[in-house]
């Protein structure tokens, strides 16, 4: 008893009778009376039990270890128990967990203890008080009370089986039970029928049903209170039935639960699960039209349900899982191929907040006018602000949704909202396969605090290369580069095209600090979107921040049409022409700049585009040789290097620093070869990509290349060519690869388009490295050849050798020409210049020079140009003048000379700045010397044509028609020794000079090793020449001395050549005539003499 408040004792009472049940009679009170043992019983009977409070389901105070089952089975088959709709209730289900285990991936287990028989002092306390206390009553012998079977969910029990009522409950299951049964209520399970799908309550009556009717089979035909147990227990399931609905077929699983005991075994076989297939999982994500991704995604969210308004047993999602049998909380974000027991074949599950990325970054460049470009904005983009400032978000989603939908889907289902309080929600809606496949829509929402919200305002340089699409271009680069700014002010971006890379085609990083930092990746469709990352101050690794959205590239319709493209690979300078039609008259291709910039760029931010992918501006053409390797990488396009452009009227300066190479057209060691295979990789991508992105469909490619190429250079750039055809997305087919020498194709040229007659005609096209000769009769190429003696040495080695003399233009110029001798890209630097500065420098030349003075620097500059091209222009006459002696030339006059190619500009020195025709004093010059070398005479028509198109002759020349001239067979090209000389060094008894000037000086001759001649008989009779047009009136050319003191020099330096081809690889030896190597110590002797002012 409890004492009351004043310190006197509760007297419990019991309740009142209940008049309706009384079985007392009635007594007067104060009195006692003797009584049989039913006394007690009529007690119970009669007494007024109140209800139960909500809420309690038991009777606590039965001191029996088996209270809990004896009061379950009284409570479950008396209707008027108060605890009957209660324990009604958990009876079934328990049933349904049983049934439905397998279906909804309950967490359902049983666990068995057999109590003794016959109790002993040797067992446990407890055991044997449950053993002894054990009841009796049960439906069959072989289902006794001392064969536990308890039920664990999650490996807390939740009740047992019972051999009155087959199931029974504990007492609660409060915090026991997942959300995967349904039925449960106030912490403890609840009828289910409310709870069940259609399909389940079908499935679940079926089995209640089979159950049934295996009990009375099992049990046959019993008496006594089994009986009377059996007829309770079939009209509680043939009630739960009918609650459920009518049956509907199903199957019995063949997994087991583990109840192996006499009649426990009926409930042993849950219902089992339809197994689905990925096409049938209610949430797997659609993908957008034409998208294959190699795993689905299934898209698990605990509200799915609920806002599909149907029943989660009704979601199907792989396999016998069902949305009503995921334990969301088991859920392990490391297995997303795994759901409970359920092995993911080719899908893998996500839930909503793994679309999401932790933070949301957003852009605002400090200059409100710079924008991305060619992005796509979503809903709510434009109004979003930070601290007051417009702001572009990189959209906070994961990357790998970029292989499920499109741009232009995600740009649809992403909405992005600004709150009162600075927050931010991104909502994303997504479609589902949907029950029954009746695509159904998701909306999933992020919010991102201000806490979680992250804006800066510089940006990467972000540009993507070509900007156009088309049924055959399949080739795309993706340029990043973090221009010199810490990791943590920018985000980096990789490009995402949503089709499966070759794995060649991986990203490639160049780092040279930590914020110096390039990527360029290759990718075979256009990017679709920029997958970002960025680094914060609290994590160590760059954190996943979403992607930007790309807007479609532009779509060119491809045509039927070939292009034809001409490519003259030069050692200082290239020039490409192309022809779209058979009929059209071939133009300057100006390499498009065909790439989409993303990110706003700065002017400060130019430069490293020019100088490490592709330039800003159009290149001007012809364009200066000049690659820039990268150290170590895959030799592809781009990412093996880049060509260095320059920018019209701008100065090459400090190209090795940038690390840029010029001149490896010459090259003959590995690196050279790679520089010259980059050079031509690009170029010819570039080249290909302007075709595409004009509608072609195919192209035709047409190289030029100098005769006197070694065999093994001629090999490889053949080899090289052949390659890039292949690999080209433009298909070309062997025999629309065109190879011509570049004295060939300059003469078509000057046919073509100056049209000069080619009766007689000497063509002539100086370049940087080499100068290529042809001879023409009768529009027939007699002889061709070429040799390196051109523009550097020409022109260029003079400016080397006195840059002093541009100073007199320009000062500045002069300190540019030193500062380029210290590297190695003197040429290009020095060309750069010139192309800039050109047109000033011969508005002045009139004036800067003293036509009276011959020791003038530029006087004596002029000169040294007129004994080079004039000693080129002689020889030439040579190969005419052993035409003459083969008789193989018909006429007896001077030929036409045609001259091309970069070097045709420095006849403009010749006539003071003037074009150069047949007015120039200089024109005497190269008919006197052609008239001495060919032992012709001049007729009426001799002239020379200077190129209106300087350097476009033989990429012009490469694609016209082949009609317009014709070709001798290969004995045509000839390396003509132009001296003669004595085979073997040690021979005493020299060949007949009539034998050995004309020969084809042939790379195994000169390796054989050879002897200077005594006397340079042409070398003579050209100085005489040139010596006569000298002493004329207005010149601009000087005496040349040449004494015996001079000819030893000469001689020593022929010699000092011809031994270095002694014994090397004859595929390396480069043929260079003796008469032409002469001439350079001759020129180099007078250059030498004008910088010592003598």
């Amino acid at each position: 008893m409890t004492q009351a408040p004043h310190g006197q004792d509760y007297i419990p009472q019991l309740p009142d009778i209940d008049p309706e049940t009384s079985k007392l009679d009635p007594q007067r009170s104060g009195f006692w009376t003797g009584s049989s043992g039913v006394v007690l019983a009529n007690i119970g009977t009669s007494l007024k039990v109140p209800d139960l409070p909500e809420g309690e389901r038991t009777i606590d105070s039965i001191p029996d270890l088996w209270a809990r089952p004896l009061l379950f089975t009284r409570a479950l088959y008396d209707t008027r128990h108060k605890l009957h709709g209660q324990v009604l209730a958990e009876w079934r289900g328990m049933l349904a967990l049983v049934a439905l285990w397998e279906t909804r991936s309950l967490s359902l287990e049983v666990r068995s203890l057999e109590l003794p028989t016959n109790p002993n002092r040797t067992n446990p306390a407890f055991v044997r008080a449950a053993a002894l206390l054990c009841p009796t009553e049960a439906l069959s012998e072989d289902t006794p009370w001392e064969k536990v079977n308890v039920f664990y969910y999650d490996d807390r029990p939740i009740g047992m089986a019972s051999p009155t009522t087959l199931v029974c409950t504990a007492v609660s299951t409060q915090g026991r039970l997942d959300e995967r049964v349904s039925w449960q209520k106030g912490g403890a399970l609840a009828d289910p029928c409310d709870f069940l799908s259609t399909a389940e309550r079908g499935a679940v009556s079926f089995w209640l049903k089979k159950l049934s009717e295996e009990l009375i089979e099992s049990l046959g035909p019993i008496k006594g209170r089994p009986r009377s147990l059996l007829n309770s227990l079939t009209r509680l399931l043939s009630e739960f039935c009918k609650s459920l609905g009518e049956p509907v077929d199903s199957q019995v699983s063949e997994r087991e639960l583990g109840l192996s005991v006499g009649l426990y075994r009926l409930l042993d076989r849950p219902l089992r699960t339809r197994e689905i297939g990925l096409q049938q999982s209610a949430v797997a994500l659609v993908p957008s039209a034409g998208f294959q991704p190699v795993r689905s995604l299934l898209v698990l969210e605990t509200e799915l349900a609920q806002k599909w308004a149907v029943n989660p047993a009704e979601v199907p999602v792989y396999g016998r899982t069902t949305l009503a049998g995921i334990d969301f909380r088991a859920l392990d974000p490391d297995k997303p191929g795994q759901i409970g027991r359920e092995v993911l074949q080719g899908a893998a599950w996500r839930t909503p907040e793994l679309f999401f990325c932790e933070r949301l970054l957003l852009i605002a460049p400090d200059n409100v006018a710079d924008r991305f470009e060619g992005i796509r904005e979503v809903e709510g983009q434009k109004n979003l602000l930070f601290d007051g400032r417009p702001a572009v978000p990189i959209l906070p989603i994961r990357g790998e949704l970029l292989d499920y939908l499109s741009a232009a889907d995600l740009q649809e289902r992403i909405r992005l909202f600004m709150e009162k309080d600075g927050s931010i929600r991104v909502e994303m809606r997504l479609t589902l396969v949907g029950v029954n496949n009746k695509p159904r829509s998701l909306t999933i929402k992020h919010l991102y605090s201000r806490e979680a919200i992250d804006c800066r305002t510089t940006v990467p340089i972000i540009e993507i290369w070509p900007h156009f699409r088309s049924q055959t271009w399949k080739t795309y680069y993706t340029y990043f580069d973090t221009a010199v700014r810490r990791a943590q002010e920018i985000f980096v971006a990789r490009p995402h095209c949503g089709a499966i890379h070759d794995p060649e085609f991986r990203p490639q990083v160049f780092q040279r600090s930590e914020s110096d930092v390039r990527q360029l990746t290759r990718t075979t469709a256009p990017p679709t979107a920029l997958v970002c990352t960025a680094q914060f101050p609290d994590v160590s690794a760059p954190v996943e921040v979403g992607f930007l959205l790309l807007q479609d590239f532009p779509t060119v319709q491809t045509s039927d049409a070939a292009w034809s493209l001409g490519i003259d690979f030069g050692t200082s300078a290239t020039q490409v022409y192309y022809q779209s039609g058979g009929s059209d008259e071939p133009e300057p291709l100006e390499i498009p700049r065909q790439f989409l910039r993303v990110t706003p760029v700065s002017a400060d931010d130019l430069d490293r585009l020019t100088t490490y992918f592709l330039p800003p501006f159009v290149p001007e053409t012809p364009f200066l040789t000049l690659f820039r390797p990268e150290v170590g990488t895959e030799r592809t396009p781009y990412i093996r290097g880049n060509i260095r452009y320059l920018k019209p009227g701008t100065l090459a300066k400090l190209l090795n620093q940038e690390g840029v190479h010029s001149g490896f057209k010459w090259s003959d060691n590995e690196e050279g070869k790679q520089l010259l295979a980059g050079f031509l990789e690009q170029l010819a991508l570039q080249c290909a990509a302007a075709a595409a992105g004009r509608g072609a469909r195919t192209v035709r490619w047409h190289v030029s290349y100098p005769s006197v190429f070694s065999r093994g250079a001629n090999a490889f750039l053949k080899s090289t060519w052949r390659t890039i055809a292949r690999n080209c997305d433009l298909p070309c087919r062997d025999d629309e690869l065109v190879f011509r020498t570049e004295s060939e194709a300059a003469a078509r040229f000057f046919k073509q388009k100056q049209g000069i007659p080619f009766t007689e005609t000497i063509c002539i096209d100086i370049g940087g490295g080499t100068s290529d000769i042809s001879v023409w009769e009768e529009t027939s190429l007699q002889q061709q050849c070429s040799i390196r003696f051109a523009g550097e040495t020409l022109f260029m080695d003079l400016l080397k050798a006195n840059p002093s003399v541009l100073g007199i233009f320009n000062p500045d110029w002069e300190r540019r020409l030193i500062e380029a001798k210290r590297g190695t890209n003197f040429y290009a630097e020095a060309d750069s210049l010139l192309r800039a500065g050109r047109e000033e420098i011969f508005e002045r030349l009139p004036m800067v020079v003293d036509t009276t003075n011959r020791q003038d620097r530029i006087y004596r500059f002029i000169h040294l140009i007129s004994l080079g091209t004039a000693g080129l222009v002689f020889y030439a006459g040579l190969l005419v003048r052993r035409l003459v002696e083969q008789k193989r030339w018909a006429s007896k006059t001077l030929p036409y000379v045609c001259i091309g190619g970069n070097g045709a500009r420095m006849f403009r020195w010749l006539s003071l700045g003037q074009e150069f025709d047949q007015e120039a004093a200089q024109h005497r010059l190269f008919r006197k010397v052609l008239e001495a070398s060919t032992s012709l005479e001049a007729g009426a028509a001799f002239g020379v044509a200077i190129s209106k198109l300087p350097k476009a002759e033989a990429a012009f020349g490469l694609i016209v028609p082949s009609k317009i001239l014709f070709k001798r067979e290969e004995e045509a090209k000839i390396e003509l020794a132009g001296e003669n000389f004595s085979l073997g060094v040690a021979a005493d008894a020299p060949i007949d000079d009539a034998e050995t000037w004309k020969w084809n000086l042939k790379a195994e001759v000169l390796a054989s090793g050879l002897k200077a001649p005594a006397t340079f008989k042409f070398l003579r009779t050209f100085i005489d020449a040139y010596n006569t047009y000298a002493a004329t009136h207005e010149s601009l050319a000087r005496k040349v001395v040449y004494n015996d003191g001079v000819e030893k020099l000469v001689r020593d330096s022929v010699q000092e050549y011809l031994n270095s081809q002694k014994g090397i690889d004859e595929a390396a030896i480069v043929v260079e005539p003796i008469f032409i190597t002469a001439l350079k110590a001759l020129l180099k002797l007078e250059t030498d003499a004008w910088v010592g002012g003598k």
